[in-house]
Formats: C-alpha cells, sequence, structure tokens
C-alpha cells in the first residue's frame, strides 16, 4: 500500500529529538510488536507508535496516529498506544504525522477478514 500524504487534519510538532517513527500492532499485549497482522473480522488490534529506531514510546500527545484505508485517514489516536478495529472487514495501515509531516514512512498494516 502506497504512503499517504500527512492529512490536513494533524496539528502537532514533533519533539525535536524525534528523527524517526515506527508504527507496530499486535493481536494482544502478550504476543510481540509486529508490522503486519491478520485476524478476524471484529477483533480490536493494539497500536503502538515508537521513535528512534524502535522500542522507545512516543510521548502521549506528541504524534497523530491515523488508519488509512485507500485515500481515506481517519485520526484514531494522539498518544503512543490505542486499541482499534474497523467497524467493517477490511485491510488498513497505520501511521504517525507531526504536523502534517511526515517524520519516515514506517506503516503497520492490520487485515480483519
Amino acid at each position: 500500500m502506497a504512503v499517504a500524504s500527512a492529512p490536513e487534519a494533524a496539528a502537532v510538532d514533533c519533539p525535536s529529538n524525534y528523527t524517526s517513527l515506527q508504527v507496530r500492532v499486535q493481536p494482544n499485549t502478550s504476543i510481540a510488536w509486529t508490522r503486519g497482522l491478520t485476524v478476524s473480522n471484529g477483533t480490536n488490534v493494539h497500536i503502538g507508535v515508537f521513535y528512534n529506531g524502535w522500542g522507545t514510546p512516543v510521548a502521549n500527545g506528541s504524534v497523530d496516529l491515523y488508519a488509512i484505508e485507500g485515500s481515506l485517514a481517519i485520526p484514531i489516536s494522539t498518544g503512543w498506544d490505542t486499541w482499534w478495529r474497523p467497524s467493517r472487514a477490511s485491510r488498513w495501515s497505520f501511521q504517525a504525522f507531526c504536523h502534517g509531516r511526515v517524520v519516515s514512512t514506517d506503516t503497520a498494516t492490520v487485515t480483519w477478514n
């Protein structure tokens, strides 16, 4: 899936020490973070945003996390983690932005089926 352009609604400046962002997903907190999942329709997934190479969560309120399906981008969080599921079976990518600025093109993808 192509990386989305920054949604106009993004309104948060990244701290200057965020040189990259990593978005990861997991089906529950006992399974390791990953870049991609396939889960049953109706399943909530845990989405996390980390910075500078992976492992350190971003500060709450420091990024805008979007769920992206095709040209549709839905804001879902400004914190480092959230639980989310779509209303129907589909494939969604997740990307974090800082004040409309792409700090990195890293995405995670979940397919609900």
